[in-house]
């Protein structure tokens, strides 16, 4: 009996030794329509990070895929401009995307730098949850980190909601919006509303 119990004291150890929070697994709006989703898209809630990052009043512009001489989806670059939170001065990113497989564009890796800087970040898996092109669209962003200190792996993750010019969405619609973008192992109480009229 003292045998078994401490085998089962070993593998919940082991169990919470090797969980790790990691990135969803998102599939992406599927099938997407990049000709319909281009043009500008307005920031309208985001996570902590997200906000920080991003600011308010922020405007991102999609641009077509073109495809390179050989068939291959070439690399699409697309602009995010706002006000920082912090001292309300402009910011901007440039971002550099390209699918992950070529006729599921609604997932995309990314990297971004901020305007002046040639130092690019990390890799990203970017996904574009769900979108009805006119109104609203979620997008997630995420990538892995290590902690030396702690010897103790995490995430990165972006979660937003995005709407096109002069659309406010209703209570009901952000909430379940915000619902969706929690069944990624999102808290939906870390999303918020942001200010858009600068």
């Amino acid at each position: 009996m003292l045998r078994q119990i401490v085998l089962l004291a070993l593998v919940a150890a082991a169990s919470a030794h090797f969980y790790k929070p990691s990135c969803p697994m998102v599939p992406g709006k599927y099938p997407f329509d990049l000709d319909k989703f281009q043009g500008d898209w307005y920031l309208a809630a985001g996570n902590d990070l997200s906000l920080e990052l991003k600011g308010k009043c922020g405007k991102v512009t999609f641009p077509t895929l073109m495809k390179e001489k050989e068939g291959k989806d070439a690399v699409l670059s697309s602009r995010y401009t706002g006000v920082s939170i912090k001292d309300n001065t402009p910011i901007a990113y440039d971002f550099t995307m390209q699918p992950i497989i070529s006729d599921k564009i609604a997932n995309l890796y990314s990297v971004f730098r901020a305007e002046g800087s040639n130092t690019y970040s990390a890799i990203y898996k970017t996904s574009i949850v769900a979108t009805d092109y006119n109104t609203y669209a979620l997008y997630l962003a995420c990538k892995p980190v290590f902690n030396a200190e702690t010897k103790t792996y995490g995430r990165t993750l972006f979660s937003e909601i995005w709407t096109r010019k002069d659309v406010t969405l209703s209570k009901d619609t952000m909430d379940t919006l915000t619902n969706i973008l929690s069944s990624y192992d999102i808290d939906a109480t870390s999303i918020k509303t942001i200010e858009r009229n600068c």
